[in-house]
């Protein structure tokens, strides 16, 4: 009786413990591999990101307010790490000026030497949100020739800011896209994963 107890007892144990690495397994691949083939990251001022860089180079912001960073020159840059390679993204730059600036967004294309600095622009068609704060978007197709070391990398540029014109950048959020994966393709690069972090 006791030895039939403690095969039932170790078959419950199995179960329950290949479930747990199933369940492990399940959402390592959501969590890292982006199954669904979208990710949303954003950066306000009010807290660090480990995601989205600080806007740089310093000398080039006036202050900080509580809720942006004021530009005293420009351009000024951003980067964003990716953990894995994606086929577009939106940004959405929340700004405000009181000097209506409509400004650009560049997205820096792979450097083969440091001193390459090829952007694609951007125009933003900024739409009002309340007194003086726009909201304006950008969409680029992305590819291997954007990626510099897992980052990519942003220029915001406004002119007018270097005769004095008012920007305060307030949000910056961006929606990273790509063909969602099947359930072969997660599980083979979950797999994969596993064997790199192990």
């Amino acid at each position: 009786m006791i030895n039939h107890s403690l095969k039932i007892y170790i078959i419950i144990w199995r179960i329950i413990l290949i479930g747990l690495i199933l369940f492990f397994l399940i959402w390592i691949i959501n969590k890292n591999l982006f199954s669904d083939g979208l990710w949303s990251v954003e950066k306000n001022f009010s807290r660090h990101s480990l995601i989205v860089s600080d806007l740089y180079p310093k000398e080039r912001l006036n202050k900080f307010t509580g809720s942006g960073a004021v530009l005293a020159y420009e351009p000024i840059y951003f980067k964003v790490k990716m953990p894995v390679m994606f086929e577009r993204v939106k940004v959405l730059l929340v700004y405000k000026t009181e000097d209506n600036l409509n400004p650009s967004l560049g997205l820096l294309r792979k450097r083969i030497k440091p001193t390459d600095w090829d952007f694609e622009l951007k125009n933003l068609g900024p739409q009002l949100l309340e007194d003086n704060l726009f909201e304006a978007k950008a969409d680029f197709a992305l590819n291997a020739g954007f990626v510099n070391n897992h980052c990519l990398e942003f220029m915001i540029s406004a002119p007018e800011v270097r005769q004095g014109a008012y920007l305060e950048i307030r949000e910056i959020k961006l929606e990273l896209s790509r063909q969602p994966l099947t359930y072969r393709e997660a599980l083979n690069r979950g797999f994969d994963y596993l064997r790199e972090v192990f």
